[in-house]
């Protein structure tokens, strides 16, 4: 794990493209919440919540500087 922490700190700039294509990707297929095929349900909404709460993720490890948490026994 800290192995991936150090790649992601020093690509820093390939870390922003994922972001990105990752929140245009989401727009694309997420974003639409109904339509006449597939109406808004409980999966869709779950999904949606899911696939915004992952770009909020995504974005708070990106901006916030040296924050790590740790897991002691």
């Amino acid at each position: 794990m800290n192995e991936l922490r150090e790649h992601i700190k020093k690509h820093k700039t390939i870390t922003w493209i994922v972001v990105i294509s990752y929140i245009i990707f989401n727009g694309c297929f997420a974003f639409p919440f109904s339509n006449e095929l597939f109406p808004f349900d409980y999966s869709k909404g779950l999904m949606i919540i899911t696939c915004y709460g992952i770009i909020g993720l995504c974005f708070t490890g990106l901006l916030v500087s040296r924050k790590e948490i740790v897991v002691r026994q």
